[in-house]
């Protein structure tokens, strides 16, 4: 699911919670200060940064580190499939990171530490 779609999700859920419907004319921020959640698309993101960080700083020749490299060979018809390293990259566009930031993890940690339920 998409950060949209599931951004869009979320707030029908946190709509349907409070007891809001469309015609109430409430800003769907003020719904989540009342509540105290962030996006999920945020949360997603975060939790990929911190995933990659950990695979990053692991061992070279590691499983989870060889599966991250792009496949070889041809690939089929149509738009390409969205991949793990596409949507890392897209967020460290977002976040304003470099690869080499994962290195230091003290600082990865504190990075992605927004608060909230995890």
């Amino acid at each position: 699911m998409s950060g949209e779609k599931a951004d869009t999700a979320e707030m029908r859920m946190l709509w349907w919670m409070r007891g809001i419907t469309r015609k109430d004319r409430v800003e769907n921020e003020t719904v989540r200060k009342e509540l105290g959640v962030e996006k999920v698309s945020e949360k997603m993101r975060e939790k990929r940064l911190r995933w990659f960080g950990h695979v990053w700083s692991s061992e070279e020749q590691g499983l989870c580190k060889r599966v991250m490299e792009p496949k070889v060979g041809r690939r089929s018809r149509g738009r390409p499939q969205r991949r793990f390293m596409g949507c890392i990259d897209e967020d460290f566009k977002i976040k304003g990171l470099e690869v080499t930031d994962a290195e230091d993890r003290e600082l990865w940690r504190r990075t992605f530490r927004t608060g909230g339920p995890d």
